[in-house]
Formats: structure tokens, C-alpha cells, sequence
């Protein structure tokens, strides 16, 4: 018995059973700007993906299976007035390395927790694209958020000004329709209203008003 005990103590000297995790390289890539470029950086490879210069006012971010970069690059004009400037927004396929203009004024996009879609505000409406056409989604939308299951929406009204006062924010769900990239009719997704925000928010003798629902999750 001893011997056996001992034949097995050197086995595991010869073959140990600890495995090491390749910390050679990283699997994670980074996007940034610099120089008036969209870059990447896998390891330490760095690629310009953009060959133009331009102003990018927001950060690139990734869709969430990593395959795609989403980017917004200020360009003159707006749908309002020529002289104006809009955020103009496009998607990077890292795969076929490809650019793709999803739309030509936009705040705010956020890609889908799910699947490779993106939704982003553009003039109070909320919209979503399949990144080969969109859709509205709802109107009156000031800041939304996905829900964890990619099926619909949190989304705020801002408060207006009206003879007697202000309105108050106001908070929503949205629940998406199973064809919410085709369908035209908006009440096909459906809203229900979450939470009325008090019309004024006092902290230590200060009252402010509530104008505005942002930066929600």
C-alpha cells in the first residue's frame, strides 16, 4: 500500500493536472477615437476603419455579439436648416469591413441587448433599424433605454410649457410588435405609462423643476 502511495505521488509530478490559460493575448478589442479617426485595437494591432477626417462627438460601441461598431460623425446640415450641423450614423461590419449609413441625423443610438438592431432618437421620435431600413417606433420620446430582453422600451416624455404651468415628465413601456420593423401603425406597439413624475423636486429648502427624464437604465 505504501509503495502505491508513493507510485502515485510521482505520477503527479510527471503529469501534472494544472492547466494554464494562454495569457499570451487578448481577447479584447477596444474602438476609440483619435486623430479625427475611428480606430480599433485588437492586442497590439491598432486599425484606422475610418479614411476620412471628421468630428465624432460620441463614443463608437460595439453591437452585442462584437461583430459590428456602431459610430456617429458630425456632417454639415440638418433636416432643419442647411446651416445647422447632424450627427450622421453608421455601422462598421468587422468581418467584411464595410460602412453602412443607417441615417443622416440621430441622437442617442443604442444597439439592441439581443440581436444586431439599433434604436436612436431623431426629432422626438424613437426608431429602430435592422440596419437595411427603420422604422418609428413612438413619438414624443425624449430618452429610452432597452429592456434586458430586447422586446421593448423605457422610454420618457420631457414636460411642456403651457398657460398654466409646466406638464410633468412622464415615464413609459413599450412593448415592440412582432413585425415592429415593417408595421406603419405605431399603436401596434404598446404603451403604457409607468410613472408621473412629480412636477417639482425640492432638496434642503430648494425647489427645481422637472423638465426632463434622462440617463435611465
Amino acid at each position: 500500500m505504501e509503495r502505491l502511495f508513493y507510485f502515485l505521488i510521482i505520477l503527479c509530478f510527471i503529469f501534472p493536472t494544472t492547466i494554464h490559460a494562454d495569457q499570451s493575448r487578448s481577447s479584447v478589442k477596444i474602438a476609440f477615437t483619435k486623430d479625427v479617426f475611428v480606430w480599433i485595437k485588437d492586442y497590439d494591432k491598432e486599425e484606422k476603419i475610418t479614411e476620412k477626417k471628421a468630428t465624432y462627438n460620441y463614443p463608437p460601441s460595439w453591437s452585442f455579439d462584437g461583430t459590428m461598431l456602431l459610430y456617429q460623425k458630425e456632417v454639415p446640415g440638418n433636416i432643419i436648416e442647411a446651416k445647422g450641423q447632424s450627427n450622421e450614423l453608421w455601422v462598421y461590419e468587422l468581418k467584411t469591413k464595410k460602412h453602412h449609413k443607417i441615417f443622416y441625423d440621430t441622437h442617442n443610438p443604442k444597439w439592441s441587448p439581443t440581436e444586431n438592431t439599433v434604436a436612436f432618437g431623431s426629432g422626438g421620435v424613437l426608431n429602430i433599424s435592422n440596419l437595411i431600413t427603420f422604422n418609428n417606433i413612438a413619438l414624443g420620446v425624449d430618452d429610452y433605454e432597452w429592456q434586458p430582453d430586447g422586446k421593448g422600451f423605457i422610454a420618457s416624455s420631457s414636460a411642456s410649457l403651457r398657460p398654466d404651468g409646466w406638464t410633468n415628465p412622464v415615464l413609459y413601456t413599450i412593448a415592440l410588435d412582432e413585425d415592429y420593423i415593417t408595421n406603419r401603425d405605431l399603436s401596434k406597439n404598446i404603451v403604457n405609462e409607468l410613472f408621473v413624475i412629480p412636477k417639482e423636486l425640492e432638496k434642503n429648502g430648494v425647489k427645481i423643476l422637472s423638465i426632463n427624464a434622462d440617463s435611465f437604465q
